[in-house]
């Protein structure tokens, strides 16, 4: 008779810890089900994800203002200034489809001169900047894409 209640208490161990595997499986799933929805959300929700086009920005400054957008176009009229040994300011207009927009870009001076020239097709995020009764700005924090002319 122990050996029969000693059984009973291994099948209900191995029971339990069966139960408690499924368990842990359920919340893995759970926890995966809500990570691909939350970033799901979070991909959707971000305005420099999709790509705009100049004139949006231009008819409904209001919206987009201090927003982060992603403009797709050709670099025209580009000046360099060099502000300090390393730091080099590019001012372009960048043009598309629908009209050009000035666009000015800070960063590390590159070696052996401008890394930008007119002509060049790139895609930017930037902050749309603008106050009222001017066309607005692009401060471009990134260049994620550039093609030479």
């Amino acid at each position: 008779m122990e050996a029969d209640d000693a059984a009973q208490v291994v099948l209900t161990t191995g029971d339990m810890r069966m139960k408690a595997h499924r368990e842990n499986i359920r919340k893995l799933f759970i926890g995966i089900g809500l990570m691909g929805i939350l970033a799901g959300w979070c991909g959707t929700s971000s305005w420099a994800s999709d790509l705009l086009v100049l004139s949006s920005l231009q008819a409904s400054p209001d919206v987009y203002r201090s927003k982060s957008v992603r403009i797709a176009g050709r670099v025209t009229r580009h000046q360099v200034t060099i502000l300090e040994s390393d730091k080099c300011t590019h001012s372009f207009t960048v043009q598309d489809a629908t009209g050009t927009m000035k666009a000015v870009y800070t960063t590390v001076c590159p070696a052996g001169g401008s890394f930008l020239r007119n002509g060049d097709r790139v895609t930017i995020d930037a902050h749309f900047e603008s106050t009222p009764g001017t066309g607005g700005w692009l401060q471009v924090h990134s260049i994620l894409s550039r093609v030479e002319r």
